[in-house]
């Protein structure tokens, strides 16, 4: 029996039929197949369907805020100094002793802790990571 020909039966009839039919159809045409009694019981032809299939929904685009250069270039910069001074601090320390280092420490502190908690902050808005957002940074 063709598929397309189930004008004479009933609706029992039509969904036992769909059960029995249910791998060889794709899923529009067992809906349309096992549709109310008013419907004529035909299956919806290829050319009615075809725009419900192909329909992809247009992508948005995403528009970021643009990165605030100044606030960028001091996080670097902070970020930069600290691991500057961190060094130069590790190679006094070890130099001439951990007294001497101590100044170079806490500006090492002072620039790499600031500098290193904008720059992630930075990174990760510019990644578009949820929670994270360039008003984040002063």
């Amino acid at each position: 029996r063709k598929r397309g020909t189930a004008m004479e039966l009933t609706t029992s009839e039509k969904l036992e039929d769909a059960d029995d039919t249910a791998e060889l159809l794709p899923a529009k045409e067992i809906k349309s197949f096992v549709d109310d009694e008013e419907s004529d019981g035909e299956l919806l032809g290829e050319e009615e369907d075809s725009d419900y299939e192909e329909y992809v929904p247009p992508r948005r685009r995403v528009t970021r805020p643009p990165m605030p250069k100044k606030a960028a270039a001091t996080a670097v910069f902070l970020l930069v100094i600290g691991v500057v001074f961190g060094f130069t601090a590790l190679g006094v320390a070890l130099d001439k002793g951990i007294h001497d280092a101590i100044p170079f420490l806490i500006i090492s502190g002072i620039g790499f802790i600031p500098g290193s908690y904008h720059t992630v902050i930075l990174v990760q808005a510019w990644r578009g990571v949820r929670g994270y957002s360039y008003n984040q940074i002063p």
